[in-house]
């Protein structure tokens, strides 16, 4: 019994201090070698990363509280000697003299606490190279600069050095602006309210860019002025994100999916006030685009690129919503000019585009399955197609044209073979010239359609689409 007991004691004290690190949270390992404890974060893809460590960032910046870029940068040095792991960042303002670049890093995830833990810096702050099954996630993002929001109106600024952002719909929030803003310039014949080249030259907005790799996945990141880029990323998973005023450095959108890229699911994110589009498509193949939202933005709120090797291709948009946009709500066209022969094997379903200052949405390609859609209130035409093997079925467009242009119109649909357009609903509002429009009903069939306020016209024959 004597021996019996002393075991007995140890292993009470064992339990005891395991239950005392279970109630604090994971163990977190600090610099100095000191456990500390951060919260419990749910992680399904890594779930060893519990018991491997998790490293607390500000626990390895080069000055001791003094938060910045080499608290991720050290942190990160450490955490990829033993995977899988992850890289914790507490609460506070990380502000980014210089970005974190890392190349082949693998299993591991880079976390922060939400809203609370913000990285500062006017570029891109965060690079992975060829990296393999990490996340990034849970992370606030701003910039330095502090850009005076103006209405077109306000333009000129009295100082031509001031930074600002456009706030075309008065809604007390902007973008920061581009060449695309040819009202705006002086070279396209702005004459009273302009911008000065300095402030269409500026460039300040945050962000993360991933180029190749495979298993990545962007989540739960939010804030001001930030973008997420990826070039050539395999098996890749963009969700939950929120932000504006972004991708003006990335030339491309706020989401922007580059060339190379493969397996690609963007679901859920909410984007506006971005510089150019919300969301970018640019030579990816097998993409799912699912319930996104981009509203606001300078450019188009939804765009795919044109002409090799931009083309996409295996690429399904459902459910997404696009509206108050500089250009158009959805601009998926596959070339420019505009030939309705590259085969995307591509669908939109349930798509929503309304109050956009271009049109609903522009169609180039082929084999396109376009169904329930709803487009409505588009400052020009609801959809313009130039398509070839596809199809524009069950859905409702109505009132576009509101600038009341001619010859733009509620659907014009360019010559295409084998184009079919059944059962949708379109109503004028006497907004447009005509209901539908058909350049070249040749090889193409019209039937089930319901329409008000305005006619259909077949361009070739010189009279109403028969049947429609």
């Amino acid at each position: 019994m004597k021996r019996f007991l002393p075991i007995v004691g140890h292993v009470l004290i064992f339990l005891a201090l395991a239950f005392s690190c279970g109630a604090q949270g994971i163990p977190v390992v600090s610099r100095n070698g000191q456990s500390a404890y951060a919260p419990e974060m749910p992680f399904a893809r890594v779930d060893a990363a519990q018991t491997n460590g998790v490293y607390n960032a500000a626990e390895w910046c080069d000055k001791r509280g003094h938060l910045d870029d080499s608290c991720l940068r050290n942190a990160l040095a450490e955490a990829r000697l033993k995977t899988p792991s992850r890289v914790f960042l507490p609460p506070g303002l990380y502000v980014f003299a210089d970005n974190v670049t890392v190349t082949g890093l693998a299993n591991v995830e880079i976390a922060g606490a939400g809203a609370s833990t913000i990285i500062k810096r006017d570029a891109t702050a965060f690079q992975c190279y060829s990296c393999t099954n990490v996340t990034f996630r849970d992370i606030a993002f701003t910039s330095v600069t502090e850009p005076v929001r103006k209405l077109i109106a306000d333009l000129p600024t009295a100082d031509p050095n001031q930074i600002v952002v456009i706030d075309r719909f008065s809604t007390n929030w902007g973008y920061i602006p581009t060449g695309n803003d040819h009202d705006l310039r002086v070279a396209d014949g702005c004459s009273t309210h302009c911008l000065s080249d300095a402030q269409l030259a500026a460039s300040f907005d945050n962000g993360v860019y991933f180029n190749g790799g495979s298993n990545i996945e962007i989540s739960g990141l939010r804030g001001n002025f930030y973008s997420i880029s990826i070039d050539g990323g395999t098996s890749v998973s963009i969700h939950n994100n929120t932000g504006r005023n972004g991708g003006k450095s990335n030339q491309g959108g706020c989401v922007t999916v580059g060339a190379g890229s493969e397996r690609v699911r963007v679901v859920d994110n909410d984007f506006s006030y971005c510089s150019n589009a919300g969301f970018v498509f640019r030579g990816a193949d097998t993409v799912s685009l699912v319930g996104n939202v981009a509203m606001y933005n300078g450019e188009s709120g939804f765009k795919t690129g044109q002409n090799s090797p931009n083309y996409v291709t295996n690429f399904t948009s459902s459910s997404n919503v696009s509206a108050y946009n500089g250009f158009d709500g959805f601009d998926y066209a596959e070339d420019y000019p505009h030939l309705g022969t590259h085969v995307c094997q591509c669908a939109s379903h349930g798509d929503i585009s309304y109050s956009n200052l271009g049109v609903g949405f522009y169609l180039d390609g082929a084999h396109w399955a376009i169904s329930g859609a709803l487009v409505h209130e588009n400052s020009k035409g609801g959809i313009v197609a130039k398509l070839s093997h596809s199809s524009i079925t069950g859905s409702v467009i109505y009132a576009n044209n509101t600038s009341h242009v001619g010859g733009n119109h509620q659907v014009n649909i360019d010559a295409g073979g084998y184009l079919t357009f059944t059962g949708n609903t379109i109503y004028d509002a006497g907004n447009g010239d005509y209901g539908v429009y058909a350049v070249d009903v040749t090889n193409q069939i019209y039937s089930g359609n319901t329409i008000q306020g305005a006619p259909t016209w077949d361009a070739t024959n010189g009279h109403a689409i028969s049947p429609f």
